[in-house]
């Protein structure tokens, strides 16, 4: 939507009633449902190999095999290293070849042709351990299971309170904000995220300055020398941000956003 200034600069007094803009219902929604998405899933992953250790260590058979071959990789040019050896051995008179995920020091340890003991579980053979699966190695398990799943919820939790504070701002902004006159002082050359709007203005008988992100909602170019009209607290002018960049909430009557 396009901004006229002056309306936008003879706002009500405030408090003003504030609701919600389709653009921040939709991020709100998409945010929960893609953060609980993922949580649920990582729950769900975790106790699936918690449940696969507890059946190697139920039902898994022993069996005497041998390195047939061993390599290291890095996926897309990170710095983890994954380490793999592959190993034979025999199951129902049939010959299983094998890929098991080792730490580094097990890899150092295992050369081609070394005589290793493996635990598999019958029918699925995929499902190869290095060594005896223990009640301890289920313990393990568990416990590495709950933190990497606790961890990963809490920082998937992140991501929509992150978005619930961008909202919260936008809303207090537009419920208890003054109105001013910026002009724009430079602005950052395009970047990744886009150009960065560098901007002062006269309030509560001090200069104050800010910057926001310039998107493409914009009614105008910025340039240095413009003016744009901006949002702040009385107490905390310092608090502020450009009208145009207020997207996720509206004016429940009379609104120009």
């Amino acid at each position: 939507m396009k901004y006229e200034q002056s309306r936008i600069l003879n706002l009500s007094d405030p408090p003003r009633r504030v609701r919600l803009s389709p653009a921040g219902m939709n991020a709100r929604v998409v945010f929960w449902l893609y953060s609980l998405t993922i949580i649920v899933m990582t729950v769900w992953i975790c106790a699936q190999c918690v449940e696969t250790e507890k059946q190697m260590e139920r039902h898994g058979v022993r069996a005497d095999s041998k390195v047939v071959d061993k390599f290291s990789y890095n996926d897309d040019g990170s710095d983890s290293v994954k380490y793999r050896l592959k190993v034979r051995f025999r199951e129902g008179g049939v010959w299983m070849i094998e890929t098991i995920r080792v730490s580094s020091d097990e890899y150092d340890e295992y050369e081609i042709g070394s005589p290793v003991v493996v635990t598999y579980l019958p029918g699925e053979e995929s499902h190869v351990r290095l060594g005896t699966v223990t009640a301890a190695t289920v313990a393990d398990a568990e416990v590495f299971g709950r933190q990497f799943a606790g961890l990963s919820c809490a920082g998937m939790m992140l991501i929509p309170l992150f978005i619930e504070y961008r909202i919260g701002r936008q809303a207090t902004l537009l419920r208890l904000g003054r109105t001013a006159t910026a002009t724009i002082e430079r602005v950052e050359p395009e970047r990744r995220k886009g150009r960065t709007v560098h901007y002062s203005f006269d309030a509560e008988g001090a200069r104050w300055k800010g910057q926001a992100l310039y998107v493409k909602t914009w009614s105008i170019d910025p340039a240095p020398g413009r003016t744009i009209p901006v949002l702040y607290l009385p107490r905390r002018p310092k608090k502020n941000l450009p009208a145009e960049s207020i997207v996720a909430v509206r004016l429940r009557a009379g609104s120009v956003f």
